[in-house]
Order: C-alpha cells, then sequence, then structure tokens
C-alpha cells in the first residue's frame, strides 16, 4: 500500500513538472508596450476636408483610429465590461468563478455553450492567435496573468477597444462607428452604442 502511494506521488509529481515545462515552452513573449502594437506604420495622408486617404482594413491591427481610454465614453467602457467580462477589475487575468460556471453549464448541456473569456484573456488571444484548443485556453490564462502584472487594467482595456475585431475587417470602437452609422463615437447615443 505505501509502495503503491509512494509510486503515485511520484507519477504526480512528474507529470507537474512536464506540465510546467510545456507551459513554459509554450508561452509566448509580450510586447513592451500596448500602444505600439502593429509596429511602424505609414503617417496619415488626409485630403483638404480632413478625410483620410490611406487607410486600409487589411492590416492586421487598428494602428490609425485609436481612441484614448478617457475619450472613448465610459458608458460604451460599461457596457463592454459588463457584456465581456464583468468583473475585469477584480481578477488577475482569469475570471476562475465564471470558468467554473460555463464547465457546469457546457457539461450540463453536454456540448460548449457558454465561454468564459476575459477581456485580457481576448487581449493575449489578439496578440497570439492560437487554434481554439483546450492547450490554447490554457496557455492564455497563464499568459493574461503576466498581462495583468505588465500592464494597467486601464491600458488593457484601452488595448481592447481599439483592437477588437468587427466585421468588415474593422476594429475597434471607432471604426465601427464609423463603419456602422457613419459618425464618430463621440456623437452616438447609448442605444446605438449597445
Amino acid at each position: 500500500m505505501r509502495r503503491a502511494l509512494t509510486s503515485g506521488l511520484v507519477l504526480l509529481a512528474a507529470a507537474a513538472v512536464l506540465l510546467t515545462l510545456f507551459t513554459l515552452a509554450g508561452l509566448k513573449e509580450l510586447p513592451a508596450s500596448l500602444l505600439l502594437v502593429g509596429g511602424n506604420s505609414q503617417p496619415l495622408v488626409l485630403d483638404r476636408n480632413g478625410v483620410p486617404l490611406n487607410i486600409t482594413y487589411q492590416d492586421a491591427w487598428n494602428l490609425h483610429e485609436r481612441r484614448a481610454l478617457h475619450d472613448i465614453p465610459p458608458f460604451l467602457q460599461q457596457a463592454f465590461v459588463l457584456a465581456e467580462d464583468k468583473r475585469f477589475f477584480e481578477h488577475r487575468g482569469v475570471d476562475w468563478l465564471a470558468r467554473l460556471s460555463a464547465a457546469v453549464q457546457n457539461l450540463m448541456a453536454g456540448e460548449v455553450v457558454r465561454g468564459a473569456s476575459t477581456i485580457s484573456e481576448q487581449v493575449v488571444r489578439m496578440l497570439h492567435p492560437r487554434p481554439r484548443t483546450f492547450w490554447s485556453r490554457w496557455l492564455e490564462g497563464w499568459e493574461a496573468g503576466q498581462l495583468e502584472g505588465r500592464f494597467s487594467k486601464a491600458d488593457i482595456l484601452e488595448f481592447y477597444l481599439n483592437q477588437v475585431p468587427y466585421s468588415a475587417q474593422r476594429r475597434g470602437v471607432q471604426q465601427a462607428a464609423h463603419y456602422w452609422f457613419d459618425r464618430d463615437l463621440d456623437t452616438l447615443n447609448r442605444k446605438e452604442m449597445l
């Protein structure tokens, strides 16, 4: 009995070491800044009416129509946090309570009906696209913790709101406002923001 217990503990320890090594090998480096993601961009060329002439929506990042967090309407910020990650300001990258709740719902349904990605995990997924697998979710959780250790919640939310993908290859709330309403973000009413 004692020998079986010792063997079990040795196997468990070896599995933990292997999991740690594979996890460390799978983690990717985070950028030094969330403001300059995408590298160098060409200067914005405007016509005489201030309309951009050289914006393309083929880029991986929204480099020209970014807004500082304090310039994004607070109502819109709150709406995103409530819809995407209501405990955003309370967790450190992973919302374990939401993950547990989603796991229970998925098990009861017999299929995946709900995810539990935090805003920080979604930012990691934007920075490091991977196939949607359990292993990827594992790595994203660790990287989300590193992201939150390096950047403030405000930095993460600002990046997210400026880079979140929309249809027609638009990224960020500013591009979405222009695409769907042909207006600036500040002119939208609450219903339009939602």
